[in-house]
């Protein structure tokens, strides 16, 4: 049997753009991969914590949940629990993540701006795009 790999990501905005956060090569919803031991709203505060230290986020609650992804990592199912809240705070980030940046809704479907193609796919679905 095929193991799923689960993610919690944060979908937020601040007038019309969404937070996104890179930590490689490709743009993201800031989140991670779940823990056997943890809920998704546990691991989602947890990887806040790490990414995005000094960003509090306020009105957390789950959103949506996508399940006919493939992890671009490992090509095992995806599936990805999103979550939606207010932040307030500076998008300053630590040893996670190399950078976080307000990304413009337009902007997302530029290639030059390389945003993961999961990531496209969640804002798209959930009605965003």
């Amino acid at each position: 049997m095929v193991k799923i790999v689960r993610v919690a990501s944060l979908l937020t905005f601040k007038e019309d753009r969404v937070l996104l956060v890179r930590s490689s090569v490709k743009w993201t919803l800031p989140g991670g991969k779940i823990e056997e031991w943890e809920t998704p709203k546990e691991c989602l505060i947890r990887e806040l914590k790490e990414e995005l230290p000094y960003l509090l986020v306020t009105k957390l609650e789950r959103f949506r949940r996508l399940s006919d992804e493939v992890c671009p990592h490992s090509k095992r199912p995806l599936e990805v629990i999103i979550f939606k809240g207010k932040v307030k705070g500076s998008i300053l980030t630590d040893h996670e993540v190399k950078e976080a940046r307000w990304f413009k809704l337009d902007d997302i479907e530029k290639k030059e701006n390389k945003v993961s193609k999961a990531t496209r796919k969640a804002i798209q679905k959930s009605g965003y795009l």
